[in-house]
């Protein structure tokens, strides 16, 4: 366990590496932040196509398949915390990776081999209705819409329009040639891109809003929707491997990003406000200011095969390559984590803080690698009993922190720490020291400050008591029988 005293804002990006804490004016010493690794492993038998978390069941369910497809692949459900597979159904092996409807718990998944739509219930997992779309042709990954309420299922001739209420088939859109299309929910638009146009639908009626030539060539991937509105196409298999900019319904790119050959879809890091993006073959990450598009920079990332993930627990960017783990902290630090090879990229349980990483076709053990970000967790420790404004402090894992306010915020990894209190003169603290264990969540110690000093009444009661029996002296002095004085003997 390593500690830090920083704000209590979850994943702060403070934590990792080294980090520098003021306190009161004061600046404490880095130290170094440790922790992330990788621990269970979980067996699936083939490589995985595909991963999702899912908060309603609190399991994870991955699709599998064989890399020659001569086996069934297979949809598995992991529970948390579990290091085997529980339920599983077995699914020819031309699916498509599943879509996910949060309303309803079901996963969409297109199957190529019967021009259908697979509707299967997480909870249980099991198959509810096959919805036929005949003719389709190659269907490509589906999309759900919220605004329109259906699922988006692109094929040859268009995207076939399913209810997400009815598990029916409603209508085909013309878009010959469509790829997976993305939902804005921002604006509650649609964007599908056929390799030479990108177009623009309403998310509640699916009608055409906009659509424009892009500028260079065929090859194109899946858009991306930023932060901003902006759309980011990524040109892949080409010579001039690009990412592309354009604006909201805009028919001009408005910036031109080189990454690489074969360039992924871009990450958004919420902490800096900017764009991570990589390439298949690249062993650098770009990053973009979402607000302007301008390249800021490069950091080199070794292994290739890069994919890209933001851990929204522990605040970190996730680069998962052909040979390493490479975490880009929140000060863009790069830290090289040990891990299994090949990792595909994986899903963020926001509940338990850990990532689950499916393995790919080249990995000859196929085995779910679970890491763990090491926290932030926050310890909190919260006095009672002191004056307001009152300076006391707390030392937690060799890290001292003073303060006036009423409590003082640690973050922790997981794994133990002694604390010590500090004493404060005609005060008694309760407990003044132990041990802090954290595993997995925050922790909360609350403090006792009781005063050493003699309270007023009992002053009053010790000088009212001395009165009295100084009374009491002077009235049994004079109580006293005088003695006779001795007889004159003189005048003998």
């Amino acid at each position: 366990m390593v500690l830090v005293g920083s704000p209590p804002v979850r994943g702060n990006g403070s934590v990792g590496g080294t980090a520098e804490i003021a306190r009161d004016g004061a600046t404490v010493s880095p130290i170094p932040i440790l922790g992330p690794a990788f621990g269970r492993s979980i067996p699936i038998g083939n490589a995985a196509t595909w991963s999702m978390y899912d908060a309603a069941t609190d399991s994870v369910f991955v699709e599998t398949q064989s890399s020659e497809c001569t086996y069934e692949s297979a949809l598995l459900e992991i529970p948390a915390n579990s290091s085997t597979v529980g339920p599983s159904l077995s699914l020819p092996c031309d699916y498509e990776a599943p879509t996910y409807d949060p309303g309803n718990g079901d996963l969409y998944i297109s199957d190529n081999g019967n021009d259908s739509l697979e509707v299967v219930s997480t909870s249980p997992l099991a198959v509810v209705t096959n919805v036929s779309l005949a003719g389709a042709g190659f269907l490509g990954e589906a999309t759900y819409d919220p605004a329109a309420g259906a699922i988006l299922v692109p094929g040859a001739e268009g995207l076939y329009v399913v209810s997400a209420s009815t598990d029916t088939y409603d209508e085909l859109i013309p878009l010959p040639n469509a790829t997976t299309p993305v939902y804005d929910p921002v604006s509650e638009t649609v964007y599908d891109g056929n390799g030479s146009d990108l177009t623009t639908l309403s998310g509640a009626n699916l009608s055409v809003l906009h659509t424009f030539a892009l500028t260079s060539g065929t090859g194109y991937g899946l858009p991306w929707i930023g932060p901003t509105g902006d759309v980011y196409v990524s040109l892949q298999d080409t010579s001039d491997p690009v990412v592309q900019v354009y604006a909201p319904l805009g028919s001009l790119p408005v910036a031109n990003i080189t990454v690489g050959v074969d360039p992924v879809v871009p990450t958004f890091d919420p902490q800096d406000g900017d764009l991570y993006l990589t390439a298949v073959l690249s062993e650098n990450v770009t990053v973009v200011s979402a607000a302007t598009n301008a390249v800021l920079g490069h950091l080199p990332v070794p292994g290739g095969e890069l994919s890209t993930l933001f851990d929204s627990f522990n605040g970190d960017l996730l680069v998962a390559g052909g040979s390493a783990l490479t975490l880009l902290r929140g000060d863009r630090e790069v830290v090289a984590i040990s891990s299994p090879p090949w990792l595909n990229a994986g899903s963020v349980d926001p509940i338990d803080g850990v990532v689950y990483f499916p393995p790919s076709y080249f990995e000859n053990s196929p085995s779910i690698a679970v890491f763990d970000g090491g926290g932030p967790y926050f310890v909190n420790f919260t006095e009672q009993g002191l004056p307001a404004g009152t300076n006391w402090g707390a030392t937690f894992g060799g890290l001292t922190v003073h303060t006036t306010a009423g409590g003082l915020t640690f973050t922790s990894t997981n794994g133990s720490a002694a604390y010590n209190i500090t004493s404060i003169a005609g005060y008694r603290e309760s407990p003044g020291a132990g041990t802090v264990n954290v595993n997995g969540t925050d922790v909360a110690i609350g403090l006792s400050f009781t005063s050493t000093a003699i309270p007023t009444w009992e002053i009053v009661a010790i000088g009212v008591a001395v009165v009295v029996a100084l009374g009491l002296a002077v009235i049994a002095i004079r109580r006293r029988p005088r003695r006779r004085p001795p007889p004159d003997r003189s005048e003998f």
